[in-house]
């Protein structure tokens, strides 16, 4: 996939990384020019954001919600001035590749868990969170989630509490359900086999996240040795 086939009106993400540091920025294209994508200026914190240093590697990412998210490398952007309009211009020597974002620091589950849903609270929809990251998690279901459902998604983990002599920042002990709200971001969809993947960002975790993760790594950590 090319650059210049994103619409105007699409959303974007430009991941910005220097060494281990990564930010990620919204960004919605204002219109394409010749191969080079025009995005509207990419703001943070209410300033234009100044994207010349050289150490940056910039990388933008996009995601359809339904294949795999896509990702363009070694990009380049600037400020350009078309038609007496400002943007920051996009461009890229590289066709996309398909990536996955959690591919890092993924912990393998396969835990039972139940969702909480914005269109029907009281449905009784039963899964297996299958793996989790710091940024997302993937999530198997007895049934087919409505569209109105990918925004925001609760769900919980059964049998999944954190160990008793895990302690908080202030020494107390740590024991509660794994909570987690996420959106969807992408899916894989099987009606005759009643197969049902979807892949979703984290939009909210509770503190309980980090000791439960850093439980299982230590666990897969001792298995490997």
């Amino acid at each position: 996939m090319k650059l210049s086939e994103l619409k105007p009106g699409t959303k974007i993400q430009i991941r910005c990384k220097k060494n281990d540091l990564v930010v990620d920025l919204n960004a919605t294209v204002a219109q394409n020019y010749g191969e080079i994508l025009l995005l509207e200026l990419i703001r943070k914190d209410g300033m234009v954001v100044d994207f010349s240093s050289p150490d940056v590697d910039l990388i933008t990412i996009y995601e359809d919600g339904v294949g795999m998210p896509k990702a363009w490398v070694r990009c380049k952007i600037q400020r350009k001035v078309i038609d007496g309009e400002p943007y920051h211009a996009l461009a890229t020597p590289h066709p996309s590749v398909r990536v996955n974002r959690r591919k890092v620091s993924r912990v393998i589950l396969d835990v039972p868990c139940k969702l909480i849903l914005p269109s029907d609270s009281f449905a009784d929809v039963r899964g297996i969170v299958h793996d989790l990251s710091g940024m997302g998690v993937g999530i198997q279901l007895n049934r087919k989630l409505e569209k109105q459902d990918h925004k925001h998604l609760r769900i919980e983990f059964e049998n999944s509490e954190v160990e008793e002599d895990e302690e908080d920042l202030y020494g107390d002990e740590v024991d509660a359900k794994i909570r987690l709200e996420a959106q969807v971001i992408w899916k894989r969809e099987d009606d005759k086999k009643k197969d049902y993947y979807y892949g979703c960002r984290l939009t909210h975790a509770e503190e309980t996240l980090g000791y439960f993760m850093a439980a299982k790594m230590r666990e897969a950590n001792e298995q490997n040795k």
